[in-house]
């Protein structure tokens, strides 16, 4: 939500006024827009109302957890190949992720879009399990670079904070990550050199 409005949920909820939602400027600036993540938002929509985007993710994980959904007996059987929350059949959800935000870029490769993906599942309840994702987030940020969409594009990844309850925040890293998300950000040479003011303000509130 605050990625999204730059308010809390609370503040989101007790606004009288129309909430600034970032995709209301999405599409007034004409962005093909997608939205991908693994866990279908939980906010009924009295309280929160979700924008219409035009790729999402959504009904894919609905589909997953609702059994009738599910188009036939061998869809099911693969489904249910896998009881672990970060896979659908024998696939991570956050592979699938990353191939279904692959098409969006390919298919409207001459259109500007806005993508955003949120991969939560692989580490929420298991912290050591993040590492699974590792390797294929490489992979994905080397695929933007090696086709040249990273001439184009400004690239935001980012993570909340680690675990503050359990028996990993007594380690060293889990110290360290319990209220350390990440945040890095990269801006195309030709914007810098365009509009050099941004590269100034994202310099002067980087982490020391």
């Amino acid at each position: 939500m605050a990625v999204l409005t730059g308010k809390t949920l609370q503040e989101s909820i007790l606004s009288v006024r129309r909430i600034p939602v970032l995709y209301k400027e999405v599409y007034f600036r004409g962005y093909i827009d997608c939205y991908a993540e693994d866990w279908a938002p939980y906010l009924e929509p009295c309280i929160a109302k979700y924008p219409n985007y035009t790729h999402y993710f959504r009904s894919i994980i609905l589909a997953q957890d609702n059994k009738d959904l599910q188009l036939c007996s061998e869809t099911k059987k693969h489904i249910n190949l896998s009881n672990n929350s970060i896979c659908i059949g024998n696939e991570f959800k956050h592979n699938i992720i990353f191939k279904y935000t692959k098409q969006c870029i390919e298919k409207y490769n001459k259109k500007r879009k806005y993508v955003f993906m949120w991969n939560k599942n692989i580490s929420h309840h298991n912290p050591y399990s993040s590492t699974a994702a590792d390797e294929d987030t490489k992979q994905y940020i080397l695929w933007m670079n090696s086709t040249g969409n990273l001439k184009n594009t400004v690239l935001v990844i980012m993570s909340d904070q680690g675990p503050r309850s359990g028996q990993f925040v007594e380690t060293d890293f889990g110290r360290m990550t319990s209220n350390y998300p990440l945040l890095s950000i990269y801006i195309p040479h030709y914007v810098k050199k365009a509009f050099p003011t941004i590269a100034k303000i994202l310099n002067n509130n980087k982490a020391d």
